[in-house]
């Protein structure tokens, strides 16, 4: 019997950065899809889960004590079902095993993006798309400003 898409949990993460996000929007999927079992209910049960599937060398350390915080948590009435212990650990991971290239790089292909062609919908998802890997938000002063910059100058009012 095959599995489906709602029962194939996210592939184990062993620390490589490149494959952070992947491995977080993988497990935010398989939620999503299950997210009327009690595991995924549960914030305490969803962080234990999450860090069941990271396993190796560079990730054992690091998983060991956000575990050990999730129980020291537990252990002094922080209850299981705190929506909190997921963020923190969310910001966590994040703050751990994003890589910090990738928001740099952004930055520098978002100061260069030009719409090179008559398709403004391209430029418009590119630019979105750089605009939150570099880490702004479009309402952010200078986000307008880039967006111009990029745009032919009959476009560039």
């Amino acid at each position: 019997m095959s599995q489906t898409a709602s029962t194939t949990p996210p592939e184990v993460f062993d620390g490589n950065r490149v494959k952070a996000k992947e491995y977080m929007r993988s497990f935010k999927c398989w939620w999503a899809l299950n997210e009327e079992k009690t595991v995924f209910d549960n914030p305490y049960k969803r962080v234990t889960l999450y860090i069941s599937y990271m396993k190796g060398p560079k990730v054992e350390d690091w998983a060991e004590a956000q575990q050990e915080f999730m129980n020291k948590r537990k252990s002094t009435g922080k209850l299981v079902t705190f929506e909190s212990h997921w963020r923190d650990f969310e910001k966590a991971f994040k703050d751990t095993f994003t890589d910090i290239g990738e928001g740099f790089k952004a930055e520098n292909d978002l100061k260069s993006l030009k719409m090179t062609s008559s398709n403004i919908n391209s430029y418009i998802a590119t630019f979105m798309k750089l605009l939150k890997m570099a880490g702004y938000e479009e309402t952010e002063h200078g986000s307008l400003e880039l967006f111009k910059k990029g745009l032919p100058a009959g476009l560039n009012i």
